[in-house]
């Protein structure tokens, strides 16, 4: 009894606090704190729920359902390089909150830096480059792989990770409210040491933890845009309707909402990996 109310305490203080460091300035509530799995879409101020999808309790603030027991999951991984990544549960998945730097697969064979369009644009196997070939881009953005990379059996991620599915893409965006609106949540936002993303970052509120960044792309003829307007993640996911396309997410400096698309696998984009299920 001692254990359960110490649990129910600190839920309950949790859900105090949030919202007076995202600048509300009061929460208050009034009658029976009440525990269940409530999906309205007018919930009560101030009510806890368990979420069964994600094994989490979560609060309602006024504005939106806040994790209460894994907001703060953080962990690290390496990847063969010696890279470091963080990583965070969302989602009830943990996921690198940082793009991928590796240049080797997990069995330690090598993947091709493609610096030359030529090179880019005839590849018949897994590639990868810095934005503009610049190595100054690698600790901000990470690397930019061809999907050939991505569905590479050598395995891409690190040992125990994998690349996330377009249904792991979209149980992450559902969490975060649905494309309208996740977004900005998966946003890093500006401020004045760091503008990565070009005004406005609209919606930018990295409310999730993914921090998202304008990595840009390079299209299949080798030509390196868009850094700073937009980021593009791989899925794992081919496209089911051309064999030549895979499915991708993308987010954007003027926009709320998340990008669903498929593209040709020539494409570069930036590639975040999740931790596999245990067995």
């Amino acid at each position: 009894m001692l254990t359960m109310k110490v649990i129910l305490y600190s839920l309950f203080a949790t859900l105090i606090w949030l919202p007076l460091l995202s600048g509300q300035e009061n929460l208050e509530i009034e009658g029976v704190l009440r525990i269940g799995n409530d999906s309205g879409n007018d919930p009560t101020l101030g009510i806890i729920r368990f979420n069964e999808t994600t094994s989490d309790f979560e609060g309602w603030n006024g504005y939106a359902w806040i994790s209460l027991t894994r907001k703060m999951q953080t962990g690290t991984i390496s990847d063969i390089d010696g890279n470091s990544y963080s990583t965070k549960i969302i989602a009830g998945r943990e996921w690198m909150i940082n793009n991928l730097r590796t240049t080797k697969y997990q069995n330690g064979v090598s993947i091709p830096d493609a610096t030359s369009n030529s090179f880019w644009t005839n590849a018949t196997a897994g590639v990868w480059c810095w934005y503009e070939n610049l190595n100054i881009n690698d600790d901000i953005y990470g690397k930019l792989y061809n999907w050939l990379a991505v569905s590479d059996n050598q395995g891409l991620c690190p040992t125990g990770w994998r690349i996330p599915s377009e249904d792991e893409w979209t149980d992450l965006t559902d969490y975060l409210g649905g494309v309208l609106v996740s977004g900005g949540k998966m946003k890093k936002t500006n401020n004045v040491l760091s503008s990565l993303w070009e005004s406005p970052n609209t919606g930018a509120s990295n409310e999730s933890g993914f921090s998202g960044l304008p990595g840009g792309y390079r299209n299949p003829a080798g030509t390196f845009l868009d850094r700073r307007n937009v980021g593009f993640w791989w899925s794992s996911s081919q496209s089911v309707s051309n064999i030549d396309n895979a499915q991708s997410r993308f987010l954007s400096y003027n926009q709320t909402s998340i990008g669903v698309t498929t593209n040709l696998k020539k494409f570069g984009f930036s590639v975040r990996c999740i931790k596999q299920p245990a067995n």
